[in-house]
Formats: C-alpha cells, structure tokens, sequence
C-alpha cells in the first residue's frame, strides 16, 4: 500500500505487485495471481515491460494451464 500512494504506476509498484503475485501462485492462490497479473498488464497501457519480465514468467504458466484445463 505504501508504493501505491508514493509511487503509484511505478515500476517498483509493478515489481512488488508481481513478486507478490508469483508468490500467490506458488501459493496455489490461482485466482488471486491472475487479477494481480491482469492488474498489471492493464496498467502498463500497452507500454512494454522488459523490467518484469522474469517476474511476469508465472503468469503465463498460469495462462498455459488455464488453456489446459
């Protein structure tokens, strides 16, 4: 919550939403992931994020298991 008031659409907010993200869903926390994740490509506004890109890797596991189920 601090980065959001101090630094809103930062990409420090962006990082620390995706490690929280991941850790969800590693977590088994699917769900909650998935609308972090969302959250975060809606706000990037479809600039690129190369800063997350390692970060946003869970993400599209979670998508390619979606796909599976």
């Amino acid at each position: 919550a601090l980065l959001e008031i101090a630094y809103p659409g930062s990409p420090a907010l962006q990082s620390a939403t995706a490690q929280y993200a991941g850790f969800l869903a590693r977590s088994g926390r699917r769900g909650e992931a998935l609308a972090l994740y969302r959250g975060i490509i809606a706000s990037a506004g479809g600039r690129p994020l190369p800063s997350l890109k390692q970060l946003m890797a869970p993400y599209f596991a979670l998508l390619l298991s979606e796909e599976a189920d």
